[in-house]
């Protein structure tokens, strides 16, 4: 809309001082499953088609990679179950503890789904879900915001200095949260943890890929160039 890019300022006072304390709904895509999951899918296909990467927001549901919440949860707990039966000692506990917390959140997913509250991410009948959607989530989640990020890595100087090879472009999916509201299975699925001297705020980030890789398996799984785009 090229009127709230021209006056961001109005829609940031009506949010923060009437929306927000009136509990007045918001009425757009983000509240309504089936137009989000067609929002999502129509921009799944184009950026698969041309083999581009697409970065969203305003829908309320983080995406990494195309996938939603739903499908890493579930990808991730069956990992760990394929792991646990030659799982040792202490690895054996972690895994049965993170198992539970996973599965705790997957239900209460589930009852979200039912109701037609979420829906997930695979947005068409193939082998490959190619990693070309990444979305931003929303930034007035309870208890704190998704974001995503992208590192340029660092300068060619630095890698020059420290004798090593440059680690290159980062996508990553982060979650800013008030320590106190943070959600267990997020302390334990997170690969980093920062907090914020002198904050209640902690940044975890909860996923992270490289654009190279992300870029091959596009190139390597998408459809030939020829392919109409269907939305």
């Amino acid at each position: 809309s090229r009127f709230f890019v021209k006056h961001n300022y109005l829609s940031d006072f009506v949010v923060r001082y009437l929306a927000k304390p009136l509990r007045i709904k918001n009425t757009s895509i983000s509240r309504d499953s089936r137009q989000r999951f067609k929002a999502e899918r129509r921009i799944y296909r184009a950026s698969r088609r041309l083999g581009l990467v697409s970065i969203a927001g305003h829908t309320h549901r983080p995406l990494f990679e195309s996938l939603s919440k739903y499908d890493s949860l579930r990808w991730s707990m069956e990992s760990l179950l394929r792991e646990y039966p030659g799982a040792q000692g202490q690895r054996r506990e972690e895994i049965a503890q993170t198992v539970a917390l996973y599965r705790k959140e997957f239900e209460g997913l589930k009852r979200r789904r039912k109701a037609g509250e979420d829906s997930r991410g695979l947005y068409e009948e193939r082998d490959f879900v190619i990693p070309c959607v990444f979305n931003s989530g929303c930034a007035i989640g309870s208890g704190g915001f998704t974001a995503i990020e992208i590192d340029a890595g660092p300068a060619a100087e630095e890698v020059g200095a420290s004798g090593g090879q440059a680690p290159g472009a980062s996508i990553a999916l982060v979650r800013w949260a008030e320590l106190a509201a943070a959600k267990a299975y997020i302390e334990k699925e997170s690969l980093e943890k920062q907090d914020l001297e002198g904050s209640p705020w902690t940044r975890y980030v909860l996923r992270r890929d490289s654009l190279d890789s992300i870029f091959a398996r596009i190139d390597l799984l998408g459809p030939k160039p020829e392919a109409p785009i269907a939305y």
